[in-house]
Parts: C-alpha cells; structure tokens; sequence
C-alpha cells in the first residue's frame, strides 16, 4: 500500500499516537532525574564572609550545608590574623548546597625576609632595602672615617645582623652609618677576650674587626673559635697612641695559654 493511503489509515494514527505518547514519557522522565540528580531550583545565599574569624566563617557556611577552602593568605600588620579579607563567590550568590566558598585569609605569623645588607654598604640604598622588605628602620650615625656614609653594622635586639639572616616582616632594626671625623680613639685592650667579647668592645670604640688569624689551631673548628682567646692585636692597646675612628684591628687568637708578649708583634708560632 503506498504510504499516503497508509498514512489515512486508523492504524497509523495509532502508531504515531503511541510514538509521540512514548517520547513525551521518556523526555518527561529525563527532566524529572536531572532535576533531581542536579537538585534545580534548590539555592543557598552565600553569606558575608569579610571580616570575619575563620571559625566564625566556618559556622556560618555550616549552618547553610557550604564548605570552604582556604586559598591564600596575606600577612598586613594592621590586621587580625585568622581574619576572612577576600571570599569567591561573592556574598549574596546563590549557589547549591555543599558548594566549597574559597577564602582568603590574614596570616597570623610575619613572613620571614632576608637581610641582605653588607658592610660597607652606601647607608641610603641599605635604609631603602630594608624599608621594602617592611622592616621599621632607625637609622644612628657613628663616628667612622673608614665607612663614610656606609653600613657600620644592622643590628636587631642587641645582636649584630649579618647578611644573609632572615627576620620577621616587621621588626625593629637599627642601622649604623659612618661620619667622617676628626677626632681620635684609644684602641682598647682585646687580649684574653673572646670573638664576641673583643667585637662588642671594638664597636664600643667605634673601630672595626679587621683580620681574625689562629695562631692555634690555624685551621679552628667551630668549638675551637668558641674557646679562643686574644693572644695580641694590631694595633696594639696604646693610650698613647690614639687612632682615627674606623681604624681596622687585626686580633691573633689561640685556644693555648698565650705566651710572650701579647701586645707586641711576636707571634706565638714563633719564638725567635
């Protein structure tokens, strides 16, 4: 029969009815399963998150059936660590429960920053530096006709900075800067002083550390130089004859009780 009489027939508005009948019925459930595999039309509104502790975040999106992670985190001194500056979504979004809303968060610790800040250095660069690595500098002028206008030294709490040592965003440091002069200083009596001991008293006088040479042992180990003592300098301890400030001093130590005259040019490797 050709298909325009067939299409006439009672028969094929039957098939055609069970065909359309049987398309809608797969299409419906097809809608029915994605929307509830996908949960459509079921939203939370994301809150406002800024501001607020990370535990007190973490509630909020709690009680909304939303998780977060933690993205990034900045330290800025002037603000509480543990604190929510920055969230994605935006508040107010509406989003589908068990969403993860990114944070990010103030650090509580200061990162660490490298002084790279070396003796002799032009004072006004090494204030920059340290300035941009958010260190609170002060900056103290000292007697020194070696380092005009240069680093004497960085220190920190009391203890001489050396460079390449790190310190935490934000602390204090004092940095010395040399001034030319004319007056004189007495180099101070180092022997049987320590490294420790002979630098403190150096900076004291406003003289600097010149050669450090090992009578014994010559090549000292970490111990060793720990239990070294001034043996004789130079120059020499002389009220006599004072020194311009800056003046470098060369120190001889040895881990040995010193013998002959410390003070004079007689090395103890040396008897004659």
């Amino acid at each position: 029969m050709p298909f325009l009489q067939f299409a006439k027939t009672k028969d094929f508005r039957k098939h055609l009815l069970r065909i359309v009948l049987v398309n809608l019925v797969i299409v419906l459930l097809i809608w029915l399963y994605l929307r509830w595999y996908t949960d459509h039309g079921e939203f939370v509104s994301v809150p406002d998150l800024k501001t607020m502790s990370l535990e007190e975040a973490a509630k909020s999106l709690e009680e909304r059936d939303l998780n977060y992670m933690i993205v990034d985190s900045l330290y800025n001194e002037g603000e509480k660590g543990g604190t929510v500056f920055s969230q994605s979504p935006e508040p107010e979004s509406k989003v589908k429960e068990g969403r993860k809303i990114f944070l990010k968060v103030y650090s509580m610790l200061p990162p660490m920053e490298k002084i790279n800040i070396e003796e002799g250095e032009y004072g006004a660069v090494a204030l920059i530096k340290l300035r941009n690595k958010g260190m609170k500098v002060t900056a103290k002028e000292e007697d020194n006709n070696t380092f005009v206008a240069s680093v004497i030294r960085v220190m920190h709490q009391g203890r001489r900075i050396k460079a390449g040592e790190e310190l935490p965003r934000g602390s204090d440091v004092t940095v010395f800067i040399g001034r030319a002069t004319h007056s004189k200083v007495v180099v101070p009596n180092l022997v049987g002083l320590g490294l420790d001991s002979l630098q403190l008293q150096l900076e004291s006088a406003h003289l600097l550390l010149g050669n450090i040479i090992f009578d014994f042992p010559e090549s000292p180990s970490v111990s060793d130089s720990s239990l070294a003592r001034t043996c004789r300098q130079d120059p020499a301890h002389d009220p006599e004859l004072p020194v311009a400030p800056g003046t470098f001093v060369d120190v001889y130590l040895s881990t040995q009780p010193c013998v002959a005259d410390t003070t004079t040019v007689n090395s103890i490797a040396d008897p004659q």
